[in-house]
Order: structure tokens, then sequence, then C-alpha cells
């Protein structure tokens, strides 16, 4: 899947080198209109993410229930200490509490406990609502950055618009390159 998108994304900045190289607008236009439709589908996807949000969180918390089911259901020893890594991360305990734990009769691991000190208090907070606040905090960052990207593409449209038609000028005579043989 990501070779795929790589090689879009090479096909896409080509165009807009070739036209520049070997001045043909076609590819200066082409590469505009890419540009544009590719800011519209992330426009799109970022409404619809926000939009669906609550959907988005209840699957989220779903997929790591089972998640943290399977892990420990399984002896799944990767999952586990992925788990538990998470755990000591965020500061959390179990997909919704230390109770996780209670419920499937493990024994509460010491990623629970501040600094894996199981004398310490645990944490309470399941692990699915301490990832998703850390998202939602962090969620003015990554408007941030698709912002950049969008005006950096906003730029990159006027930019390949520009160049084709001031090409389009010389062809025609009607822009002067300022040179003078006299």
């Amino acid at each position: 899947m990501f070779r795929y998108v790589r090689k879009k994304k090479i096909f896409v900045i080509e165009n807009y080198f070739i036209g520049a190289l070997l001045q043909k607008r076609l590819f200066l236009y082409l590469y505009g209109l890419i540009l544009i439709i590719i800011m519209i589908l992330e426009l799109a996807a970022f409404i619809t993410a926000m939009s669906f949000s609550a959907d988005v969180r209840d699957k989220y918390d779903e997929g790591l229930r089972k998640v943290f089911k399977d892990a420990y259901s399984d002896n799944e020893t990767d999952i586990r200490s992925s788990v538990e890594k998470l755990e000591e991360v965020f500061e959390c305990c179990g997909a919704d509490g230390p109770q996780d734990y209670e419920k499937i009769n493990r024994t509460i691991p010491a990623s629970c406990y501040k600094g894996q000190d199981t004398s310490k208090e645990k944490f309470q907070d399941g692990c699915a609502d301490a990832i998703i606040d850390w998202i939602w905090d962090e969620m003015p960052a990554i408007g941030s950055i698709i912002g950049v990207v969008l005006v950096l593409e906003i730029f990159g449209v006027i930019a390949s618009f520009a160049l084709a038609v001031a090409i389009s000028q010389y062809e025609y005579g009607r822009l002067d390159s300022g040179l003078r043989y006299d």
C-alpha cells in the first residue's frame, strides 16, 4: 500500500519537473489539477474524521478491549509487552481500568504502577480513555500540520498554473524575455 502511495507521489512530482524543465504546459496543468484533487480528498478525510469522531472513539475502544483480551487470554507475549508499554507511557491500566485484570483473573502488572513500583499507587484510568484524551490534546498540532500542508499545496497549484500561463505567453511572443541582441 505504501509503495503504491510513494509511486503516486513521485508521479505527481515528476509532472511538475517535466513541465517546468521542458516547458510543457500540459504537465504543469496536470500537476495543478492533481494537487487540487489531493487537497479536496485531504479536506474530506479530515472533515469526515471530525464529524464521526464519536464513532471512531467507540470503534477504537472496542478494538483496544479486544487486543487486551486477546493478549492475556491467548498468552500473546509480544502483544502483552506492547500493552504494558502503553500502560507505562500513558500512565494507565488495562483497557478500562485495573478491573480489566481482575475480570480475567490476572495479577495487575508492574506497568500499572507509578515508576513500575508495585508498592506505589496504581493507575486508575483505562488506556482507551488515556490515549483518546492524548489524541484530542494533540488535535491543535495535528490541525496546524494539516493547515501548513494545505497552504504548501495551494502554493504549488498557484505556482504551476502561473508557470504554465507564463510559458504560453512566452510561446506566443506576448512575454518579452528581456534579452536584446542589438
